[in-house]
Parts: structure tokens; sequence; C-alpha cells
């Protein structure tokens, strides 16, 4: 979805064409909707 970054993005560590392999811990979703209806979701590595 970035075939052109902007020049002004210079120096950004930005994924570009394919996804990046990382391990990860911990994850938050947030979710905003109108009428102020908002819910987050907090995830972490089962161990």
């Amino acid at each position: 979805n970035l075939a052109n970054p902007d020049p002004v993005a210079a120096g950004i560590d930005l994924v570009r064409q394919s996804p990046r392999p990382i391990l990860l811990e911990n994850a938050i979703s947030n979710g905003f909707g109108f009428g102020g209806v908002n819910a987050s979701v907090a995830f972490r590595r089962w161990q």
C-alpha cells in the first residue's frame, strides 16, 4: 500500500512491499464509534 512515500517521511522506518516478521509479547486494539461508543482490548502472549 506504500509505493511512493512522501519525502517528508525521510528517516522514518516505514514497512514497505512485504510484512516484517516480529515477535510481539503485547498488543492492543482500540475501536472508536459515534456517540462515545469506545472499546479497547489488550492481549498478552500465552506463556
